[in-house]
């Protein structure tokens, strides 16, 4: 897939199951756009979440504590939290 052409600064998100990060995503919203089999762009709102496959060694992401996150800002939450609803 192509690298969509776009400006701004993008959080890169590690994670343990790329695959099932997706999913999550696409429930607030955003479409996959770009990327390969182990990094993930996915756009929304304006903007893009770079999802990579966390690997070994010091990327990898602990079970029991994920120093990793994204802030979102927006005016929205309502509507974004209806979109995913009970987890």
């Amino acid at each position: 897939m192509p690298i969509p052409a776009t400006v701004g600064a993008f959080a890169i998100v590690p994670s343990n199951d790329l695959a099932g990060a997706v999913p999550f995503w696409e429930r607030l919203g955003f479409s996959r756009t770009g990327g390969d089999s182990n990094y993930i762009i996915m756009t929304g709102w304006d903007c893009e979440v770079h999802l990579t496959q966390a690997g070994e060694g010091p990327w990898r992401v602990p079970e029991e504590h994920n120093p990793f996150g994204v802030f979102i800002r927006t005016p929205q939450v309502d509507a974004i939290a209806a979109r995913v609803g009970p987890v």
